[in-house]
């Protein structure tokens, strides 16, 4: 199961509604469910924070939704068997504008990460393209890590690796 990371805790998940509060909540408390192995409640918060994400356009929290919801699906979809899904979610979650976290820090490659376990390197080699729209900050990583994914080795993505 994917790597969940030091973090501060998750906040309380406010009561189901539309709320920006709510909004920002879901995909956090998702990851935490999927890096415990509570895969039905990580899919469905995760499938609530993409239904959410129409409503927050322009949002700082926008990217971060359809990057993690997407995720989240994706190493769901992993960890029942559905490689193809997985690689969908994978490509979906790269389909962002990005965020203020997600320009600054980069993208999580944890979805990726176990995609290059199942020798999927052609999709997470596409995926890193996508995320050249907007990490800016990170594209020699991303270099580096396109580099060594097409010399058939498997990256350390470091603090990406997390959720």
């Amino acid at each position: 199961m994917a790597k969940a990371c030091p973090r501060m805790p998750a906040p309380p998940l406010p009561p189901r509604g539309d709320t920006p509060e709510r909004f920002y909540a879901l995909a956090d408390v998702a990851k935490l469910e999927v890096a415990a192995g509570h895969l039905d409640e990580a899919d469905a918060l995760a499938t609530e924070v993409l239904a959410l994400a129409p409503m927050f356009v322009g949002d700082w929290n926008h990217g971060n939704a359809i990057h993690h919801g997407h995720g989240v699906h994706g190493l769901v979809a992993l960890a029942r068997g559905n490689l193809a899904e997985a690689r969908r979610q994978l490509l979906a979650s790269g389909d962002t504008e990005g965020s203020p976290q997600l320009n600054s820090f980069g993208p999580s490659m944890a979805l990726a990460s176990a995609l290059l376990e199942h020798g999927e390197r052609a999709t997470v080699l596409a995926y890193l393209e996508q995320c050249r729209r907007f990490w800016e900050l990170g594209r020699d990583k991303l270099d580096a890590w396109a580099a060594e994914i097409a010399a058939n080795r498997t990256p350390d993505f470091f603090f990406n690796r997390c959720l």
